[in-house]
C-alpha cells in the first residue's frame, strides 16, 4: 500500500457565494508534499493561492475535496495557527 505524503490535497475546491451566483476561488487542486519537501505556490493575483493557504491552515473550509496532514484531515486550524491569526488581524487593525 502506497503511503499517503505528509501533506496531501484531494481534488480540492472552494466556492464563495456572492449576489450573481458563486464565485469558484478553486477548482480540482491536488499536491502531495512529502516531509522536509519545500515548494513554492506562484501564479497571477486572484488564482487562488491564499485561498488555498487558507485551507491548509484549516483557517478555511473547502467546498469539496479534503486536505490531509499527516494522514489525517485538516478540520480547523491547530492552536498556533488560530493564536497567529488572531495577532495578525490585531496588527493591521
Amino acid at each position: 500500500m502506497k503511503q499517503r505524503a505528509y501533506l496531501c490535497a484531494e481534488q480540492v475546491g472552494v466556492a464563495f457565494p456572492t449576489k450573481k451566483g458563486p464565485f469558484v476561488a478553486l477548482q480540482n487542486v491536488s499536491v502531495n508534499i512529502h516531509e522536509g519537501e519545500y515548494i513554492s505556490i506562484i501564479g497571477h493575483s486572484g488564482c487562488g493561492k491564499s485561498t488555498l493557504l487558507n485551507v491548509v491552515a484549516g483557517l478555511q473550509k473547502a467546498s469539496v475535496g479534503v486536505v490531509f496532514l499527516n494522514g489525517e484531515p485538516i478540520a480547523a486550524p491547530a492552536p498556533i495557527v488560530r493564536w497567529c491569526s488572531r495577532i495578525i488581524r490585531c496588527c493591521r487593525g
